[in-house]
This record gives structure tokens, C-alpha cells and sequence, in this order.
């Protein structure tokens, strides 16, 4: 790795080398419920000291002069595949077909400090391989440009339950994604502690772990306490954050836990926390 990507790889987190990400990229999908302003919500990222975030192009040009403004602005991950879900927009109908809807000099224009491509398994044969081709062409640009690139293998929604969080599973992905040249890794968390632990150690990259569906708060904050203690280096939760109904004591739960190794009990009664998120799917204004 060259010593200017390296940098920029260390610059996606905060000097103790974690970091808690709130991405913010749903929207592609259609309205949820928790972002019906995507914007507002950016603003209130940067208000509250997330460490970074994730979005998709379009949020990242009309964001330009909230990041620029910013005093210390969260680190910005552009995703770079567009997965089509819809026939009705806002029906969603599973992913119908994906393909690669930015570059990554489009993505460096907007200030980004790395990219993400995601690779779906347990669906769609096809999606998974175009996914992977989408990811071989990214690599190649983003390597002559010094740029990161964050690789997220997970579960598609089709994906059959018993492999959704298989460890196995998980760790055949993670090494596929590293081997097609990651530079870091978002990944689900399998709830075994030991072999996760080997996992983040095995992988040689850094590990990031992704929130998935809403939860109830107190799962969510023990979540990130396991993944932490893992050695992983940041939490990636968006919907059960922004679709929190108090997402700034959320955040600062999850920044106390992940930098400061606090104790899930007592951020849960530091920051007065209950409930769970709701974000629908099918969410209309």
C-alpha cells in the first residue's frame, strides 16, 4: 500500500484508531422513516461528532458545504454500486438488478475520504457476480488513485437465514472481498466473540461492523461493546441511530463505549436510553 492511501486509510478514524460511522446512504433506496431529510440528518452528524459517515453521490454534492463549514467534519465514504429494488418507486421488490453508478474520481470531487462496493450473497447468482465485477473495476481505479476502498460482504435479503450471520460464512466472504484487494472491511458480526476475535486479527485490515436492522437500543449498545472488544475498528450503524427517536444520545452512547470503553449499562442510564428504532421500509411523506 502506498504511503498516501495509508494515510487516508488512518484518516477514517479518530486518533485512537476507532471510530463510530453513521451512514446515511439508504435513501438510495427510497424514503425511510428517520430520513426523510437526509441533509438534516448530516447536519446533525456533524452537531453531534460522529466520527464518519456513508453516503451516496447525490447526498455528497448537496453536503459539500456542511463538510467544508465543519471545524472537524466526519470522514466521508461515497458508495460507488446502485442496486435497483423497484418496479413502483418506494415498493420495494427485492434487488432486480445493480451495476456501478459512479467513478472514483467522481467520488474524490465530492471530498470523499474512501469508497465502498458492497458483495450481496445468498440471492441472486447474478447479482452477486456483477456485484464482484463492479468491485474488480473499482479497485482498479481506486488503486491509481491512492484511494480506499471499503468492501461490504453481507447477506442479501434473500439470503437463506441459517448463513445471514454464519460465521463460516462470514469469514469465507471476508477473505474473498481481502483477496480481491479490500483495503477495509464492513462485515456482519456473528455473535461468537473468540472467532471473531480471530477473524479481525486473520484479516490484516481493518475490520468495520455493520448495525443491520432495527434493534432494541440496549442490544444495540452491547453489540458494539462485543464488536469493539473484538478489536474491530469502528460500528457502521445507521438505522438503528437516525431512526432512534433520541440519536444524539445514541451517538454519544456508542462514542463512550467504542473510545472509551464504557460500561452498556451506564450509558444506557448516562444518556436516559429505551425503544428501538423504526424505519420502515415502504415509507412514504
Amino acid at each position: 500500500m502506498s504511503i498516501l492511501k495509508q494515510q487516508r486509510v488512518d484518516s477514517l478514524f479518530a486518533k485512537d484508531g476507532k471510530a463510530v460511522y453513521v451512514p446515511v446512504d439508504h435513501g438510495i433506496g427510497g424514503i425511510k422513516k428517520g430520513l426523510e431529510d437526509p441533509v438534516k440528518v448530516i447536519e446533525k452528524l456533524v452537531e453531534y461528532g460522529a466520527d464518519g459517515t456513508l453516503l451516496q453521490l447525490g447526498m455528497a454534492k448537496q453536503t459539500m458545504d456542511i463538510f467544508n463549514s465543519a471545524e472537524n467534519p466526519p470522514a466521508k465514504i461515497i458508495a460507488l454500486d446502485y442496486r435497483h429494488y423497484w418496479k413502483i418507486p418506494g415498493h420495494n421488490e427485492g434487488v432486480l438488478s445493480c451495476f456501478q453508478s459512479s467513478t472514483v474520481e467522481q467520488a474524490m470531487q465530492y471530498g470523499c475520504s474512501a469508497v465502498k462496493v458492497m458483495i450481496p450473497y445468498g440471492g441472486d447468482e447474478k447479482v452477486t457476480i456483477d456485484h464482484v465485477k463492479i468491485l474488480t473495476n473499482v479497485i482498479r481505479e481506486a488503486d491509481r488513485l491512492d484511494v480506499p476502498v471499503m468492501v461490504e460482504p453481507m447477506p442479501g435479503g434473500k439470503c437463506p437465514p441459517e448463513y445471514a450471520k454464519d460465521h463460516d460464512v462470514i469469514a469465507n466472504a471476508s477473505r474473498i472481498a481481502i483477496e480481491l484487494g479490500a483495503d477495509v472491511l464492513k462485515i456482519p458480526y456473528s455473535g461468537d466473540k473468540e472467532r471473531f476475535t480471530e477473524l479481525v486479527q486473520v484479516s490484516r485490515i481493518p475490520v468495520t461492523v455493520l448495525g443491520g436492522s432495527p434493534k432494541d437500543i440496549k442490544t444495540v449498545l452491547e453489540a458494539a461493546k462485543d464488536i469493539t472488544e473484538c478489536g474491530a475498528k469502528a460500528v457502521v450503524f445507521g438505522r438503528n441511530v437516525w431512526g432512534h427517536h433520541d440519536m444524539k444520545g445514541v451517538i454519544n452512547a456508542l462514542k463512550d463505549i467504542i473510545h472509551d470503553g464504557a460500561e452498556v449499562s451506564k450509558t444506557v442510564e448516562k444518556y436516559n436510553l429505551s425503544g428501538s428504532a423504526v424505519t420502515e421500509h415502504n415509507y412514504t411523506i
